[in-house]
């Protein structure tokens, strides 16, 4: 048989693949694979692609410029849901400063240059190059323009504390410089964690983003708050708070990779926050469905500065590079 059609649909547990040929109402063939096998098969294929059309001009840029640096990195995805889009271009490239070796800081300013961060933005990344331990280059194509972000982890410093003050170790875990192309503007946002946030806690980070206004994700929250402690007590996943400076917007962020999830397991309840954010049911289920098998990494939601909610689902962080 000759396809020229395929469809990925995904169910818990399960992912199928559907081949037939252009106009067959009915027919063709089916593979049914277990999500840890189709993770494997599309992870490699994804590694051999070529650039597509489909690709933004400045992430394929982005991208071409980390892989430039020669080193080691990840890279992970995601869907972003708003009201009155679905921002499926957004990838975040992550490695380790000292992967770069000695001029660390003088390679990282210049790839910040080359993609043209503003010059605003040296002296707060002059600041965090003191004691960063990861840095994570980001885009997405955005609602209105394209953005650039680069993120500075700041993990064993984090980990020190926590050691430290185990209790009440909140501390600043990321600073993110975020602009788009061409503006001389810079927004900075920072990640606070809350360790060892038991369900009270998170209810607490949930109220204080959301206030009074209600929140259409809450349903898909608690759902995934329940599959996670199935697997492993919810203190172990990463809680952050996440506020941008000198604007309203403020979100959580959740991570989970540690539960051994895919996205496959929240794909049902995701769909409905997109429904409910007014969001075409078929195109939020099938963005979904391209990465049913990803593992199921981080969950951003909350209010963006113009009092919308929006809801992030991070997959299937791996490896992007052999140098």
């Amino acid at each position: 048989m000759r396809a020229d059609e395929f469809r990925v649909t995904g169910h818990p547990g399960e992912i199928t693949i559907s081949f037939a040929a252009h106009g067959a109402a009915e027919g063709g063939r089916r593979i049914l694979l277990s999500p840890g096998l189709a993770g494997a098969l599309l992870h490699n294929l994804i590694r051999e692609m070529p650039p597509t059309a489909e690709c933004h001009p400045i992430g394929f840029d982005l991208e071409k410029r980390v892989r430039e640096l020669g080193v080691d990195h990840g890279r992970e995805d995601s869907v972003k849901m708003v009201r009155g889009a679905l921002l499926t271009d957004r990838f975040l490239l992550s490695l380790h400063r000292d992967s770069l070796g000695a001029g660390s800081g003088d390679r990282i300013r210049a790839l910040c240059r080359d993609i043209g961060m503003p010059p605003a933005g040296f002296k707060l990344l002059d600041s965090g190059l003191k004691s960063c331990d990861m840095l994570h280059f980001g885009f997405e194509s955005g609602q209105d323009a394209p953005v650039l972000k680069v993120y500075m982890e700041f993990a064993e410093a984090y980990r020190k504390r926590l050691l430290d003050h185990p209790d009440t170790a909140k501390s600043l875990l990321h600073t993110a410089l975020k602009w788009a192309p061409g503006s001389d503007q810079v927004s900075v946002t920072r990640y606070t964690a809350w360790p060892l946030a038991n369900r009270a806690r998170i209810e607490k980070l949930l109220t204080g983003v959301f206030g009074r206004k209600r929140m259409l994700a809450r349903p898909f929250v608690e759902f995934l708050l329940n599959l996670v402690e199935g697997r492993m007590p919810i203190e172990g996943a990463l809680v952050m708070d996440v506020v941008e400076q000198g604007t309203s917007r403020r979100s959580f962020d959740l991570n989970v990779y540690g539960a051994g999830l895919r996205v496959v397991d929240v794909i049902h309840e995701a769909v409905a926050v997109g429904v409910a954010l007014k969001l075409d049911e078929a195109r939020v289920r099938t963005s979904l469905a391209n990465v049913a098998a990803q593992s199921l990494g981080h969950i951003s939601g909350g209010l963006g500065r113009d009092g919308e909610e929006f809801l992030t689902i991070y997959s299937g962080v791996r490896e992007a590079s052999d140098p």
